[in-house]
């Protein structure tokens, strides 16, 4: 796994694992609904998430002709 990828491989001393608040497993994508790509990103809204990177991208696929469209949650 990851973990043990980060302490054998790349020599980090200290991982410390963080398990998801939801069962993952539980859930299985569908049959798209849409052409539309939406993303959804929920994080603290400071600037060490970078999230404008995110939306600089976001805003280049808009651009390019992508029908895509970006939804930010979170307080910081």
């Amino acid at each position: 796994d990851l973990a043990d990828y980060l302490r054998t491989v790349m020599h980090v001393p200290a991982v410390t694992v963080i398990p998801n608040g939801i069962p993952v497993g539980d859930f299985h994508p569908g049959e798209p609904s849409a052409t539309t790509l939406r993303l959804f990103s929920v994080c603290r809204l400071v600037p060490r998430k970078n999230i404008h990177v995110l939306m600089d991208a976001v805003q280049r696929l808009a651009a390019e002709g992508e029908d895509i469209r970006l939804t930010v949650a979170g307080t910081g």
